[in-house]
């Protein structure tokens, strides 16, 4: 089974993310250029309509991936395992994508006056990739397909994490490379170990687990009553094939005169020596002349008949 500790990798990251969020919001308000707080900031993030569309088109382009797999879904009747799998793998690879974002732009673009605008993206884009992709499976699933495979992966991007902070000095450009790495390391872990280890829906589980809990226990009383019922009445049924005596002719009682013995009609028809015109009874092994094989002539055993209806 998964190791179902109280706080789980997929809510520090929803935590984690709230942080980064706030973070990169003051990072955005402390960075405005000069000739950005003589005017209103909402107008100096419209002025470059170049980079405007293109988050306006990156955030289409998702709207229209989701639509797209709804469709596919419901047209094909995918599985939710299988849905799961994909919307998690997309929206956590959103999210990383957000934090590789945020490192180049505070390397590459700290000092322009363009780095307000361009962080727009990695603050919007969270919060709907969420919203598109993450919400509707956050408590539904475990990323725990292979207990020891997933944890190892995310050890070792852990690992990779903290050896990007020391390959880069990360103490040169300050704290937030530091703070960026821890909060964004989540959403690279879960992001790897769904894409590589899958997913296990909780609630089909459940339902799976208390269906066959239910299906065990009728199965159970079912025999139970099978038992009492032969134990009341041993004769209801053929004590060759089984079956429940009826007024089906194929399963009337009928009687080997013979010996006494009651079998159903079919089955006497199963035990016919038609050279001999004979009925061996399979008990007792005592004989029953039929005249031109024919069952019908054999007594209807209507004291079983009577305990049958």
């Amino acid at each position: 089974m998964c190791n179902d500790s109280p706080i789980k990798n997929k809510y520090v990251l929803l935590v984690f993310q709230c942080l980064a969020m706030i973070f990169i919001s003051i990072d955005t308000f402390n960075n405005v250029p000069d000739s950005a707080r003589k005017t209103n900031y909402i107008e100096f993030v419209l002025s470059d309509a170049k980079r405007f569309l293109i988050l306006g088109f990156i955030f289409l382009l998702f709207t229209s991936i989701k639509f797209i797999f709804a469709w596919i879904d419901s047209l094909f009747k995918t599985k939710e395992s299988t849905k799961c799998r994909r919307d998690l793998s997309i929206g956590y690879g959103g999210l990383v994508a957000c934090g590789i974002a945020v490192h180049v732009l505070m390397v590459k673009q700290r000092r322009s006056e363009h780095y307000t605008r361009e962080l727009l993206f990695p603050l919007l884009f969270p919060i709907y990739i969420i919203f598109l992709f993450i919400n509707s499976h956050i408590g539904a699933y475990k990323s725990c397909q292979n207990e020891i495979q997933n944890s190892v992966i995310k050890v070792i991007v852990a690992l990779a994490h903290l050896s990007y902070l020391f390959v880069n000095k990360f103490e040169k450009n300050g704290l937030e490379p530091l703070i960026y790495t821890i909060l964004y390391a989540p959403c690279s872990m879960e992001f790897f170990a769904v894409l590589l280890c899958g997913v296990r829906i909780v609630e089909f589980e459940e339902r799976s687990f208390w269906f066959k809990m239910d299906d065990r226990k009728y199965r159970q009383a079912h025999r139970l009553r099978v038992v009492l019922n032969r134990q009341q009445h041993p004769l209801i049924e053929c004590q060759i094939c089984t079956r429940r005596y009826n007024t089906t002719p194929t399963v009337i009682p009928r009687m080997l005169v013979g010996c006494g013995h009651t079998v159903c009609q079919e089955c006497i028809q199963e035990l016919i020596d038609l050279e001999n015109g004979l009925v061996l009874c399979p008990f007792c092994r005592k004989a029953t002349s039929l005249a031109d094989g024919d069952t019908t002539q054999l007594p209807i055993n209507y004291a079983v008949m009577d305990i049958v209806q």
